[in-house]
């Protein structure tokens, strides 16, 4: 039987035309996505507290709160402690690597990156090929 699950991402990013092309890249994998946005981290923040979701794609370099700190509240709180994160960023210094995955990005993503790459990691990770 096909799984009919639909999982629920989180894209947040400042820049909308990054957040379309995310959106326009998730809307091609072969599984269902209920797809969220949030323009900088003080908000998805607010929509974590409200909401469960299956994975999150954040930026680093966003206003009010960056996505470093966003991600060090995902892992401080009880209930986002485990929540799938993907690091889409354009910083790509490998010191801005360690410190993402210190911090506990699941995955860390350069700026530019090709679409196919990311509907393959988030694909495999939604359908358990990843840990």
């Amino acid at each position: 039987m096909a799984n009919i699950n639909t999982y629920k991402i989180l894209v947040v990013d400042d820049e909308i035309l990054i957040r379309n092309v995310l959106k326009r890249t998730l809307q091609t994998l072969p599984i269902s996505t209920d797809l969220s946005e949030a323009v900088d981290g003080a908000e998805a923040i607010e929509m974590l507290k409200h909401n469960a979701f299956d994975l999150v794609l954040l930026d680093i370099n966003m206003p009010v709160v960056g996505g470093l700190e966003t991600l060090g509240w995902i892992r401080a709180n009880h209930a986002t402690r485990d929540l799938a994160v993907i690091m889409l960023t354009g910083e790509n210094s490998p010191e801005d690597i360690y410190t993402g995955r210190d911090i506990g990005a699941t995955f860390y993503l350069t700026k530019p990156f090709h679409p196919a790459d990311l509907a393959a990691l988030v694909n495999a990770h939604l359908q358990g090929d990843l840990a």
